[in-house]
C-alpha cells in the first residue's frame, strides 16, 4: 500500500513537470479559443491566464490595430483582460488560427514569406504572427529585418 502511494505520488510530480513544459502554448491555445469565442459572442472584453508570452504577442495585436488594448484584471491579477475591438457593429478581427503546435511546428523563410507576399498575394488578407531569433514579431517587420521563423498564428 505504500508502493502505491509512491508510485501516485511520483506520477503526479511527472505530470507537473510536463504541465509546466507546456504551459505557454496551453495558455496561447486558451486565448486562441477566448478571442474567437469572444468575437461569435460580440464580446467587448476577455479573459485569459496571465503569460509573459501573451503579453508579446498582444502588444503586436495592440500595435497592428486589432485590439483596443489589454491590462491585468483589476478583480484577479492572474488574468489579463482583453478590449476587443469592434467597427461598425464587426469585429476587426474575423477569426484567429493557430499555426503551430507544441508537436508540429511550421516554419516559414525569409525568400518564402517575401515571395508569397509579393507574387502570390498569400498573405494580403491576414497578419502572420513570427516567432523569430530576433523576438516575436508580425510578418511586416520581419520581412524590413529579412528574418524567417515559426509561423504562431495567422489573423483574418
Amino acid at each position: 500500500m505504500i508502493r502505491c502511494n509512491k508510485i501516485k505520488l511520483d506520477y503526479d510530480i511527472i505530470f507537473i513537470l510536463l504541465k509546466n513544459n507546456y504551459m505557454a502554448y496551453d495558455v496561447f491555445s486558451n486565448m486562441i479559443v477566448s478571442i474567437n469565442r469572444g468575437i461569435v459572442k460580440k464580446q467587448f472584453k476577455i479573459y485569459c491566464k496571465k503569460s509573459k508570452y501573451l503579453f508579446k504577442v498582444l502588444s503586436i495585436f495592440l500595435k497592428e490595430g486589432l485590439i483596443n488594448g489589454y491590462r491585468m484584471d483589476p478583480l484577479n491579477e492572474d488574468n489579463i483582460e482583453i478590449l476587443l475591438k469592434y467597427s461598425y457593429g464587426f469585429s476587426i478581427i474575423k477569426k484567429v488560427k493557430q499555426m503551430s503546435l507544441k508537436s508540429r511546428k511550421r516554419y516559414i523563410k525569409k525568400y518564402e514569406l517575401i515571395n508569397k507576399l509579393l507574387y502570390e498575394n498569400y498573405y494580403i488578407n491576414g497578419i502572420l504572427i513570427i516567432s523569430t531569433t530576433k523576438g516575436i514579431m508580425s510578418h511586416k517587420e520581419a520581412i524590413l529585418k529579412n528574418l524567417g521563423g515559426t509561423i504562431i498564428c495567422k489573423i483574418l
